[in-house]
């Protein structure tokens, strides 16, 4: 099956993730995370993309990104190929870094950029260790897991203060935000003072800490997309290649793999289907034109 045409779109907003070849390990020392740091403050200058949070996780990285002009896709390939090169040569090594291209879901607007970057910046806690596995977070979403004890949340919240490679300690005060992270637009949206903002963001992140730090929406529609995609080769292959009712008219699940760049490349993968949940179905428009490809998939709207 082809992969879906990328999105266009200036002035667009995205979280971008991109993950090691067969999960294999980003970063052998601190020096390599402070290598992806320094292209980033390169990806944000060469390209003049805005960069709104990140954080580099063991064999993965995410970044909250939103692009003045439609050319993510060239950005990212630069950032890829550049950590990939100096990673190569400085631990004597060929081949591939990174799985597959990165991965980019349109988010709809800076009100539900806010709430991913919560989701970015509580990546460093998603393991057993703190009982925010991806197991034991679908336990707590079902009614069946035990809320967290002050204890948890404390030692939670200490080990974001601690974490050294994400952008939380620039939205919660405890330390200055680089210039190449745009940290204005989503802190105004935690509180409209200034000298109020990072303390409303820092009680944002404990609240989702106390009720288990549960998974966004858009997650969960994510997985969902997958699943969908999965049965609908299957049943492709078992019809011997002809394409089931509603394949190829466009529409794609929230959370699909989209990227962006000023012509209709193609690249990342995504669900077949109809979304699901409150999120409506987006219009149909042509290709070509000044908007997104048919059928973009985004991870909401703005709330009425």
């Amino acid at each position: 099956m082809a992969r879906p045409l990328r999105v266009v779109r200036a002035g667009g907003w995205y979280h971008v993730f991109s993950r090691g070849l067969n999960h294999m390990q980003l970063y052998r020392d601190d020096r390599d995370r402070e290598h992806l740091l320094e292209l980033l403050e390169d990806f944000v200058g060469r390209y003049g993309v805005r960069l709104h949070a990140y954080v580099l996780m063991d064999t993965h990285y995410h970044l909250v990104v939103e692009t003045p002009e439609p050319n993510l896709s060239r950005a990212m390939q630069w950032l890829n190929l550049s950590y990939a090169a100096w990673f190569n040569v400085r631990h004597g090594r060929n081949g591939p870094v990174f799985q597959r291209p990165f991965r980019a879901v349109p988010v709809e607007n800076a009100a539900w950029s806010y709430e991913l970057s919560v989701y970015v910046h509580l990546n460093p806690l998603r393991i057993a260790a703190f009982r925010l596995s991806k197991p034991e977070r679908k336990a707590a979403a079902a009614g069946s897991g035990r809320p967290p004890s002050d204890v948890e949340v404390r030692e939670r919240l200490a080990r974001l203060r601690q974490y050294r490679w994400s952008s939380y300690g620039s939205y919660a005060g405890y330390a200055a935000a680089p210039p190449w992270l745009t940290t204005a637009p989503l802190l105004d949206r935690a509180a409209r003072v200034p000298a109020h903002q990072a303390q409303a963001y820092r009680r944002h992140v404990q609240s989702r800490l106390r009720q288990g730090a549960p998974e966004p929406k858009w997650e969960a529609l994510r997985e969902g997309a997958g699943d969908r995609q999965r049965d609908f080769r299957g049943a492709s292959q078992a019809d011997g290649g002809r394409r089931g009712p509603g394949a190829g008219d466009g529409r794609q699940a929230p959370g699909g793999g989209a990227g962006d760049d000023g012509g209709c490349d193609r690249g990342g993968r995504t669900g077949q289907g109809r979304a699901l949940g409150s999120i409506p179905r987006p219009p149909r428009r042509r290709r070509g034109g000044p908007g997104d490809v048919a059928g973009e998939a985004t991870h909401g709207a703005d709330p009425a």
